[in-house]
């Protein structure tokens, strides 16, 4: 798994810091406490909006993919099969990749892997503009998922670097924020881009994917081998929790993204209308992600199980083929987007909690 903040150990003072090539202010004491991360308030919105913009792709990708396939073979349903294979591969590559960056620097590596997906959603592009058979388009997008599982976990690992533990809670909310907003704006580009062009649409959703990278504050220091060799194990009770609640609130939401397209036809309505979809749903997360922020604590059992039953009923509503019940389906589901957030909120809350005490 990706390296964790619980493996870096956090240097005792600013001499120690310097010879390990991190600037000797990133360790301040305060009230006789350690202010680990030297946190600058520029740095955490930098990664917040790193964070939102790092969606881009995937999310402008359902609407992006299905035009560039009803360009390419007259059916927007085969987009479905190039988002599939783009999400099959990041699975695929997700653990493989992120070794290859063991003992590296983070962020560094995270600009490498944000680079070969911006080349591979390029490449994308100029499948379709070019009129290359689909299984071209299909190996771009594959090349593209490929780095993106591993690119995420590196960018979430980077926080560790550039925001103070006691405020891992609200930065996690303002990144969310961010990327729930790119999650509503993104489709409705890629829908209004792809109106004219779609290896237009996509390269415009590549390039906003690219951002990261380049706005993304640069760290100096790398893992410690002594930090690699005290790894703790991977498949805590916490992480587990984690995949549960990331795995059902996303399941859900891919499903929407991905058939945006095909339940907008099914109205009898053009493929870029997938748009009112994706649109209700993101904005529902949105605002889900504004009532998680202002709460800044982890959600109850009772409240994670309200959760899980809302985007069951969501699910539901769709599959009714009612055009309303499908938009309110669409909104329950959204609003309960945090749920795959849950417990990095409770991880974050208990590691502040804990440094307070110390």
């Amino acid at each position: 798994m990706f390296p964790s903040h619980r493996t870096r150990g956090a240097p005792t003072n600013c001499a120690e810091n310097t010879s390990k090539g991190l600037p000797a202010d990133d360790t301040a004491r305060i009230d006789g406490k350690m202010n680990w991360g030297g946190l600058q308030s520029h740095q955490t919105i930098r990664w917040a909006v790193a964070y939102g913009l790092f969606g881009a792709p995937r999310s402008g990708a359902s609407i992006a993919f299905a035009l560039a396939a009803l360009s390419i073979t007259g059916n927007p349903a085969s987009g479905a099969t190039a988002l599939a294979a783009m999400t099959t591969s990041q699975l695929v590559g997700a653990l493989p990749i992120a070794r290859l960056g063991r003992g590296a620097n983070s962020i560094a590596f995270f600009k490498a892997l944000i680079f070969i997906r911006t080349v591979a959603l390029f490449a994308c592009a100029t499948a379709c503009g070019v009129g290359a058979p689909y299984a071209v388009f299909i190996a771009s997008a594959v090349a593209a998922g490929l780095v993106q599982g591993a690119a995420f976990g590196y960018l979430r690992d980077s926080a560790n670097y550039l925001v103070v533990q006691s405020q891992m809670t609200r930065a996690l909310a303002l990144a969310a924020f961010a990327s729930d907003l790119t999650f509503l704006v993104t489709p409705i580009l890629a829908a209004s881009l792809g109106s004219v062009s779609a290896s237009f649409s996509i390269a415009v959703i590549a390039i906003l994917g690219a951002v990261p990278a380049m706005i993304l504050p640069s760290a100096r220091g790398n893992v410690e081998p002594r930090a690699v060799e005290t790894r703790t194990r991977s498949l805590t009770p916490e992480v587990l929790l984690w995949l549960g609640c990331a795995c059902a609130s996303s399941a859900a939401i891919s499903g929407i993204e991905v058939g945006a397209v095909s339940l907008a036809m099914g109205f009898d309505l053009q493929a870029g209308y997938g748009a009112i979809f994706t649109g209700t749903l993101c904005a529902a997360s949105l605002v889900g992600s504004v009532g998680n922020g202002l709460l800044n604590k982890a959600y109850s059992k009772q409240h994670v199980a309200a959760m899980f039953l809302s985007i069951i009923i969501g699910m539901a509503l769709i599959l009714q083929n009612s055009f309303g019940l499908s938009i309110l389906g669409c909104a329950l589901v959204g609003i309960c987007a945090p749920l795959a957030r849950h417990p990095l909120l409770i991880a974050a809350q208990q590691t502040g909690d804990a440094r307070n005490e110390g």
